[in-house]
């Protein structure tokens, strides 16, 4: 394996004087053969290149593989990309399929075959989309031998719909279900697994000494979103329906809990999408955790403007009895990569989609 690393200015303003992949692949050799894997990195992003691949070409990577997983490569005698190239035709032999679905399909693995592997399927509101895309997942796990596929919704209502669709499938040249050749899950593990670390963390090495959780707003994307965050948040640290709430728009009289998150002991946590994202002072407020990405910078200035009121220690005292002094500090949790993500100047439009007409019509007149 060779590294070839630059600095990003470097890369973009003396790409001449770069290291060229395949000459470093073949001066270092292993065995008397070129290497195999190359990887290209600059502080910014890194790219991959397993010459196993025909035609390889390199693709951006999230980082380095791990060893195990380029052992793994190594004892493969093809590679994914190797084997879409191969996919047997798709053939409808049962008149299951709308023609609009089979084109999908074809063309899809038309794209995969030619080494083009990000290719969108747009179809009319019913066509079977969902079908379509569950026939195209079982052909990469039986024919590419993929080993997981991520089917991802908006939300929580498609997920459950994709769920039954994916575990009641059966393919023409099978006879058993989806789901008892392969694994399907709904991934809530990794919601999970962001409030199981905070609530390790809160109480040792964030807010040492404390006996309660800190007054905690966390960024949904989404109203299914929050409903998934509070279930799993009440759940995690064992506590009442009072211990974690939502407040967005959709919810059940926003305004009296919030008011009751600013006032009161209950609710510790406090789950929103936009609502007290922007212009709403709650000043016991000493944790932000963030699930949810933000592209504006402006938007995500204010949502961190959240947590920088200050507060007199009698006050704070009164919703979070531990706290021992002033509020001098206030936490960010990023679950999601909020902070490194890229930010423009834009502001996303905000809505309030529980306002009625007569209510938008009253103050536009004010």
């Amino acid at each position: 394996m060779i590294v070839l690393a630059s600095s990003s200015v470097r890369a973009e303003h003396n790409s001449s004087r770069k290291a060229n992949p395949e000459i470093c692949r073949k001066r270092y050799k292993m065995g008397g053969q070129p290497l195999r894997f190359i990887y290209e990195a600059t502080d910014i992003i890194t790219r991959f290149t397993d010459y196993a691949d025909e035609k390889a070409r390199s693709r951006e990577v999230f980082s380095f593989h791990r060893p195990e997983t380029l052992r793994e490569l190594l004892a493969n005698d093809s590679t994914i990309r190797n084997r879409m190239k191969a996919v047997p035709f798709f053939e409808d032999t049962q008149n299951r399929f709308r023609d609009c679905q089979t084109k999908a399909i074809r063309g899809l693995e038309r794209s995969f075959s030619e080494n083009r592997p990000r290719a969108p399927i747009q179809m009319a509101t019913g066509a079977g989309k969902t079908y379509t895309a569950i026939t195209t997942v079982y052909r990469l796990l039986q024919n590419v031998k993929v080993k997981r596929v991520l089917f991802l919704v908006d939300t929580k209502n498609l997920g459950s719909q994709a769920e039954t669709g994916f575990i009641g499938y059966m393919q023409n040249d099978e006879t058993r279900l989806f789901s008892e050749l392969y694994d399907v899950r709904r991934l809530k593990s990794q919601i999970r697994t962001v409030i199981r670390t905070f609530k390790e963390k809160l109480l040792t090495e964030i807010f040492p000494g404390r006996r309660e959780v800190p007054k905690t707003i966390i960024f949904a994307k989404s109203d299914s979103h929050a409903d998934d965050i509070i279930q799993i948040a009440r759940d995690e640290f064992g506590e009442s329906n009072d211990f974690c709430r939502k407040i967005t728009y959709n919810a059940d009289k926003p305004e009296t809990v919030l008011s009751e998150f600013r006032n009161g002991y209950y609710p510790r946590i406090a789950v929103t999408v936009d609502m007290i994202a922007t212009g709403t002072d709650v000043k016991p407020v000493e944790c932000l955790l963030f699930m949810r990405d933000v592209r504006s910078r402006n938007y995500f200035e204010q949502m961190k403007g959240r947590g920088t009121r200050t507060l007199e220690a009698d006050d704070l005292q009164k919703v979070t009895p531990s706290a021992t002094g002033n509020k001098a500090r206030f936490v960010i949790v990023d679950a999601i990569g909020v902070t490194q993500s890229l930010k423009t100047e834009s502001r996303s439009l905000e809505r309030k989609p529980g306002v009625s007409l007569e209510d938008l019509m009253v103050k536009v007149v004010k």
